[in-house]
């Protein structure tokens, strides 16, 4: 396996149940949701803000840039990190290089542009875990039927429970089954209903370089479109230069208690 695939080591013996993973959690795909957010961003300020002029047919060759992404365009970044010693703008230099090979020189000094590259960071991690839930979910509904399965299956054998340890009243060991498929379908339930957020504001979270450069344009409602319908997941507006992550640490916290 190539180092810029792997994830862990759940690349050994347990990589037949997390190969749908690789794509999502490895350093190839951090670096492939970086530059589909810096995509994104770039098509959105001409085709929704139309800051510059560009012409219609030319934007599935930009788009293709991130949708035909592959481990080799990944290792293409990586030695341009190896010069830039940053791993954000090698994303960006690579793109550049892109569309000058497109013969479009005009538009590549838009990309990254008012971004910090927590700008990027935090909206490819927050693509990168909504697409991981959406596995796990799927993989603990699996779980979960069959445990229901086996409670009907079972829902008639009798056995005896235990309170404090000690042999107590009668139960049965589909009831204790489904004892279990409740607890999972209750903190999946709300594994599923937490927020995603991710944030497009700037250096500072106050959209400075935005307004002062475009002062006419409403920023805010701006940086809400592009997170809903640009990528899928939901605005936070209140923050620093970075992310508060407080999603992250509970969807972790919601996956602490499934795994118990």
């Amino acid at each position: 396996m190539d180092q810029i695939e792997a994830l862990s080591v759940v690349d050994g013996r347990y990589k037949k149940f997390t190969h749908e993973l690789t794509g999502i959690f490895s350093e190839f795909g951090l670096i492939k949701h970086r530059v589909f957010v810096e995509i994104q961003w770039l098509v959105f300020l001409f085709k929704e803000l139309k800051l510059d002029a560009i012409k219609e047919e030319d934007f599935p060759r930009i788009f293709a840039i991130a949708l035909e992404f592959d481990p080799d365009a990944a290792l293409k970044i990586k030695e341009i990190e190896k010069l830039t010693n940053h791993d954000v703008k090698a994303v960006e230099y690579y793109i550049k290089q892109r569309l000058s090979e497109m013969g479009l020189d005009g538009i590549k000094e838009w990309v990254h542009f008012a971004c910090t590259s927590e700008d990027i960071n935090n909206s490819a991690y927050a693509m990168m875990l909504k697409a991981g839930r959406d596995i796990i979910l799927k993989q603990i509904s699996e779980v979960i039927s069959r445990i229901e399965a086996l409670g009907m299956e079972y829902k008639n054998i009798p056995m005896i429970s235990r309170t404090h340890g000690q042999p107590a009243t009668p139960t049965t060991l589909g009831k204790e089954f489904i004892n279990f498929a409740w607890r999972l379908r209750f903190e999946t339930t709300g594994l599923e209903r937490l927020p995603i957020h991710a944030k497009m504001n700037g250096a500072s979270g106050n959209f400075n370089a935005h307004f002062f450069t475009f002062p006419d344009i409403d920023w805010i409602t701006a940086s809400q479109r592009f997170i809903v319908e640009c990528l899928g997941v939901e605005p936070i507006l209140l923050t620093t230069q970075i992310n508060p992550y407080h999603y992250i640490s509970q969807m972790l916290h919601s996956l602490i208690r499934i795994a118990s």
